[in-house]
């Protein structure tokens, strides 16, 4: 789920498993993966809380990761309010 009000001035996207240093003005990173879901089926919750659904699609950036991740370097940041198991299903 991303927080709408977070969306742009405060993470770092990257698109590479060694893009490690975050800038200054920053508090988190955000991986831009190839498979993310489709933004389509996202759901607007009435907090501002984006919560991405659907099946899975490729995205149309040039990336070297395979799913979108969130990278938070200070973990007094975390605030875990779901948890999921996953089976991931690859095809590679």
């Amino acid at each position: 789920m991303l927080k709408k009000k977070h969306d742009m001035f405060c993470r770092q996207e990257c698109y590479r498993a060694t893009d490690v240093k975050l800038p200054a003005n920053m508090h988190s990173a955000w991986g831009v993966g190839g498979t993310q879901p489709d933004p389509a089926h996202n759901r607007l919750l009435d907090d501002g809380t984006i919560v991405p659904l659907g099946k899975p699609v490729q995205n149309k950036v040039a990336t070297t990761l395979l799913y979108n991740e969130f990278i938070v370097y200070d973990v007094a940041q975390v605030n875990v309010k779901y948890l999921l198991q996953m089976k991931f299903n690859h095809k590679y």
